[in-house]
């Protein structure tokens, strides 16, 4: 009898053991990252950045900014990787597409993402979850033209 009681607690403990293995939380791959800050009725810097994953950073200067035009600097793909973390990690793919702006003098902050090879857009961010405004923090972080930074085009107007 002791021996079929040791026999079953020995299968219920690999069975424990492989369950909670299995349940490992996956996170998102994201290899492409767009951060986007819209005009408001006032002087609202209003810029646009995109993150690849090679570590190259792109800004592009629209207007109220001090530095207008389209400016390039690799931060390092370690870097880029991490920051793309921080997105995978608040499980941005579960955000919703859009929400619903209830004033409409505050700029926008607009999200564009490959995540698994798939396209993802989050439009009116600051409307969305808490997460979504402090991350734009980090990405603003990686993302001021200056020193070592290269200008590489200029807005055009059409």
């Amino acid at each position: 009898m002791k021996k079929y009681i040791s026999v079953i607690i020995s299968v219920i403990l690999i069975t424990l053991t492989a369950c909670a293995q299995k349940k490992s939380t996956k996170t998102s791959a994201i290899s492409y990252l767009k951060m986007e800050r819209t005009a408001c009725f006032g002087r609202c810097p209003a810029y646009m950045v995109e993150v690849y994953k090679n570590g190259l950073v792109r800004y592009t200067g629209r207007q109220f900014t001090e530095y207008t035009g389209v400016y390039e600097y690799n931060i390092g793909s370690k870097k880029a990787q991490d920051l793309f973390k921080q997105f995978a990690e608040k499980r941005v793919d579960t955000c919703k597409e859009y929400y619903e702006a209830y004033i409409a003098d505050l700029p926008g902050l607009n999200y564009g993402f490959t995540i698994n090879g798939k396209q993802k857009e989050i439009m009116n961010a600051p409307f969305g979850p808490k997460y979504l405004q402090l991350l734009s923090g980090e990405v603003d972080k990686v993302s001021t033209p200056g020193v070592g930074w290269k200008k590489v085009g200029d807005l055009t107007t059409k």
